[in-house]
């Protein structure tokens, strides 16, 4: 492997941050353009707050415009601060496109700080691919030049990328592509435990990351091209720069949500239908808290007095972004499930809210399950009630089942960031090991790339953590089950994982 010093490139000649701060309200229109001028800064980070907001009637879309590229989606229906990156190393000016066609009263604050960029990472090289087709390309290209590479591109246009190539009944060579980036690429979401660089086949624009996988993958990636470096930025800026640039596989038909997917295995189980139930939402204020947000609930049988009740976490994402609802429903039709009511909690601030905080676990007990037995015929019974959430949501979920044993008597955490420590330098499986609870019923599930990176504790590693919780959990006489799943932190794993967790818990009935 060699590496090739690409020519640094600098987007803007300023070398100081510049920051604007812009406060208005729509006045009854549903749409506005906020003009930014790139030569203030073309790397921007940014974020906007909003104020009378009507949560009954949707959120808040906002998108980047310019003349000289396609319109970049940054959020849709929110109603919480949102953070955003762009990078426009060409053009003059942009436009941010806000849309809030229920809330057309509504005021923001938006704040952007605009900085200069550059591109100083080195091309990365490999002449060594691992892939049989790539190898074949590659003498192709040294016969015929440049006719073999566009034969090449027609082929995996045809088939779709990634690359998977078979290498035994168990296993397959998965090759990510980019085609002609000038000086990166690197891989968000891939079959590993952190970010990937693609690396350039040499006289070629064919950017390539292979990785040798189990037949049974399922997970949801982007891809980042040509990702520049603000000036001045410490590593957790560098690191996130990738975000101003992330987008969908273009070679790869396959959907997630805003990400392109690869599921190797044989298809699922739980086959998704139609919806047939009753989907309400709803503005729940909590008085503990101080806040407002939005929830849905979900009733599979509108009807039915005694459901499986779940509290879900990310509510927004779970509802819109996964497929959770259909195999909801497509379970209950092949009578795999009982009935099952779905609170999906919105987030407000979720990295204060979720990691542990007694004040938010106490808010679903004292509050939140009050207004759900308020608004529908559904009376609380802890063996019947189901708290789960991913990531910040596992750790939130697992928390909530701690501190009030007595409300729910069920956890699904999901990839729970049990890493995390109190001010006691305690992790949540510390403290479950020093107090005795009452019994529950636990599926605790994770990724089976979700291990440590390089130079962390082995023990913080999200699978790690989750099989910790099991066992202290089944040491203490409780039925907690692990179950790993072969991907890594992705709701297109989470999706199955949910209601899996579901079937284990509640499939007996």
């Amino acid at each position: 492997m060699k590496y090739l010093l690409a020519l640094a490139f600098a987007a803007a000649p300023l070398t100081a941050a510049a920051d604007t701060v812009r406060q208005a309200c729509l006045k009854g229109r549903a749409e506005e353009r906020i003009a930014v001028d790139l030569n203030k800064g073309r790397y921007i980070e940014g974020n906007i707050e909003f104020s009378r907001l009507d949560f009954s009637r949707g959120g808040v879309s906002l998108s980047a415009v310019s003349d000289t590229a396609s319109e970049r989606k940054l959020f849709a229906d929110q109603t919480n601060r949102q953070d955003f990156l762009l990078w426009y190393p060409h053009g003059s000016r942009i436009w941010l496109k806000l849309s809030a066609p229920g809330n057309r009263h509504l005021c923001y604050r938006l704040t952007l700080k605009q900085s200069a960029a550059h591109y100083d990472e080195m091309v990365r090289e490999n002449a060594a691919p691992q892939s049989p087709r790539l190898q074949q390309l590659q003498r192709e290209i040294n016969r015929q030049g440049s006719r073999a590479e566009e034969r090449f591109w027609a082929e995996i246009r045809r088939q779709g990328a990634p690359l998977v190539e078979k290498t035994d009944s168990g296993h397959s060579l998965l090759t990510f592509l980019y085609r002609d980036a000038a000086y990166n690429v690197r891989l968000l979401g891939g079959p590993s435990n952190d970010h990937e660089w693609l690396e350039k086949l040499p006289g070629s624009g064919v950017w390539y990351k292979t990785f040798k996988v189990r037949n049974d993958l399922r997970l949801s990636y982007r891809l980042a091209p040509d990702i520049p470096t603000p000036d001045g930025a410490d590593a957790y800026r560098s690191r996130r720069a990738l975000l101003s640039v992330l987008v969908p596989d273009p070679l790869n038909r396959r959907r997630f949500a805003e990400s392109s997917l690869v599921d190797l295995a044989e298809p699922h189980d739980q086959a998704a239908v139609a919806p047939r139930g009753r989907l309400k939402n709803y503005a729940f204020h909590s008085k503990k808290l101080g806040n407002t947000r939005r929830i849905w609930i979900y009733q599979t049988d509108p009807q039915a007095a005694d459901p499986v009740v779940l509290y879900l976490f990310d509510g927004w994402q779970y509802l819109y972004e996964t497929r959770l609802i259909p195999i909801l429903d497509g379970l209950r039709r092949q009578n795999k499930l009982p009935p099952v009511a779905v609170v999906l909690i919105d987030n407000v601030n979720r990295r204060a809210e979720l990691p542990a905080n007694p004040d938010f676990a106490d808010m679903l007990a004292e509050e939140l399950l009050p207004f759900v037995e308020q608004h529908t015929a559904i009376r609380h019974r802890p063996q019947h009630t189901v708290v789960s959430g991913s990531s910040y949501g596992g750790l939130a979920a697992a928390y909530a089942a701690y501190r009030r044993p007595e409300t729910f008597g069920n956890a699904i955490p999901l990839s729970g960031s049990f890493w995390h420590k109190n001010s006691n330098g305690q992790k949540l499986a510390d403290q479950f090991a020093a107090q005795k609870m009452p019994p529950q019923h636990w599926f605790i599930a994770a990724g089976s790339y979700e291990t440590a990176r390089a130079g962390e504790d082995p023990a913080d590693g999200i699978a790690a953590g989750s099989r910790r919780l099991t066992d202290v959990l089944t040491a203490q006489g409780r039925d907690a089950v692990y179950r790993e799943y072969n991907g890594g932190h992705d709701y297109a794993i989470w999706q199955y994982a949910l209601t899996d967790g579901l079937v284990y818990l509640f499939g007996r009935f």
